[in-house]
């Protein structure tokens, strides 16, 4: 599992990339970025909660009327990782989120001693949402939408 955005495809990715507001879905193009779905899943409530239409099967177009609310729902996000200072309110918080059993297996599997290190890891997992919300002052601050597919 990759705890951060990157820009090579693989398989059970989300896939983002911003495009100028008026122009259709086109996954794969190459200014994409992609977020292993275990650490995508974490932050699922904050796409859904920003638009009602929201598939992850399905590319999902945040427009002007939608991108505010998920660069809202992102900070807020942020602020929450941010005020964890404990193991087990990492854990708590995680286990709260969507498949967050599951993120915590494949964080298991890549590193046995990764409760030693939970402030690396909930850094990282900040340092996403972070990149995540700049994805989204990008589209607000040049009129452009972001879309969001899963594979």
């Amino acid at each position: 599992m990759r705890l951060e955005l990157y820009k090579k495809d693989l398989n059970n990715v989300v896939e983002l990339y911003i495009l100028e507001e008026d122009l259709p879905c086109h996954p794969g193009i190459r200014e994409s970025f992609f977020l292993d779905t275990e650490v995508f899943n974490l932050l699922t409530h904050c796409f859904e909660a920003s638009h009602s239409l929201y598939d992850y099967q399905e590319p999902t177009r945040y427009s002007a009327r939608n991108i505010v609310a998920l660069h809202h729902a992102l900070m807020k996000e942020l602020n929450i990782l941010d005020e964890i200072q404990d193991e087990v309110s990492f854990i708590s918080l995680v286990k709260s989120r969507f498949m967050g059993d599951l993120f915590l297996s494949a964080l298991e599997e890549q590193d046995a001693l990764w409760e030693r290190k939970w402030k690396f890891y909930r850094d990282r997992l900040a340092g996403v949402v972070r990149s995540l919300a700049g994805l989204t002052e990008e589209c607000m601050n040049n009129g452009k939408t972001l879309w969001v597919t899963g594979h």
